[in-house]
């Protein structure tokens, strides 16, 4: 018993300093956890913008400005010859380990309102950084789709709540010889800077005009044919021949377009809470947003609005793909710069 005593005293000191700091070890599944959390919160938030549009309703966001990861553990070590709770150490010795642990985060809020708000979603998307997404990154037909309402004159659809719009026979053809072209190295947009020092986007035709496809985006758009370098800016009509004009939308009707493709229940609809959806919708792009009463299960995205669940399933990967661009043009449309953004505090001792 003596013998077990010492071994046990001679210990304590190295437990009680492994106790001592929790900071460390928490980094990485902090960093995890509270980085999906923020994603899923940011998801849920664009979803539920888009609903609340779909029914008529007013749309604000909360932005996170800051989480604090606070962590607190405390550990007491008491001797005695009293009758507590604790280990027998013989000889009339008793030993009392007191441990708490407490796990309490703060979080700070930034809503977006007056002046933020309204540019946030009435500032047309910049046309430069629209062409570079879809001839790079996303497919053509889904980020002009969403974003893009007239290129050189030549009109998108629209489908915003109760209102179905064709697209200019011209605008298909246009976007079909992107899509073709996106990843042959045919067209390439350069960046430079005008004499404002701000960033200009110059749409460049690596095939001087050889390329029959480019010929064709060419006659479509009104391009001078003896000019392989076109800018992109933002502006009405068939242009001049000389650079690439786009009406891009705001973000404000990024989510109507988004919006008038939920399948709303024939309830809310025959009650007048929301028009019908439409059902001549463009192919792309695909996102489907469903709805039901019940909660749904194995949903990528979810929210409850009214009387109803609406979400993206997790297995339709089409729509997915499509709520991430979303959620990208959400995050090009916050221009507020002098807000501060999102800060992270974990304890580390």
């Amino acid at each position: 018993m003596k013998l077990a005593r010492r071994s046990l005293l001679a210990a304590l000191p190295g437990l009680l300093s492994a106790c001592a700091s929790i900071g460390p070890l928490t980094i990485v599944r902090d960093q995890r956890d509270y980085t999906e959390a923020i994603a899923d919160a940011a998801k849920r938030q664009v979803l539920g913008a888009v609903v609340r549009l779909r029914y008529g309703d007013h749309v604000s966001f909360l932005d996170i400005g800051s989480v604090v990861a606070g962590y607190q553990f405390e550990t007491g070590i008491g001797t005695g010859t009293s009758l507590t709770s604790g280990l027998d150490l013989g000889e009339n010795v008793r030993l009392s380990v007191d441990g708490r642990y407490v796990d309490r985060p703060t979080i700070t809020w930034q809503p977006v309102a007056g002046a933020a708000l309204s540019e946030r979603l009435l500032q047309p998307l910049p046309p430069g950084v629209i062409a570079v997404l879809g001839l790079t990154g996303y497919p053509p037909e889904m980020v002009f789709g969403l974003t893009v309402a007239s290129m050189n004159g030549l009109s998108n659809g629209s489908t915003r709540p109760g209102e179905s719009i064709p697209a200019h026979p011209r605008w298909e053809i246009v976007i079909d010889r992107f899509r073709v072209l996106r990843t042959t190295g045919v067209l390439g947009i350069r960046t430079e800077r005008d004499g404002l020092g701000r960033p200009r986007f110059v749409l460049v035709d690596e095939s001087r005009g050889t390329d029959r496809r480019v010929q064709d985006i060419r006659i479509l758009l009104g391009l001078d044919p003896e000019e392989n370098e076109f800018p992109l800016v933002y502006g009405s009509g068939a242009g001049n021949g000389h650079e690439i004009r786009m009406i891009t939308r705001p973000l404000l009707e990024v989510l109507l377009e988004v919006a008038g493709r939920i399948k709303v229940p024939a309830v809310d609809v025959e009650s007048g809470r929301t028009p019908a959806t439409v059902t001549d919708v463009p192919s792309q792009p695909v996102l489907r947003i469903e709805a039901a009463e019940e909660r749904p299960d194995g949903a990528y995205v979810e929210v409850d609005y009214g009387d109803g669940w609406f979400w993206i399933d997790d297995r339709d990967y089409a729509s997915k793909r499509t709520f991430t661009l979303l959620m990208l043009l959400v995050s090009l449309a916050q221009t507020d710069s002098d807000r501060q953004q999102p800060l992270l505090t974990i304890p580390t001792g």
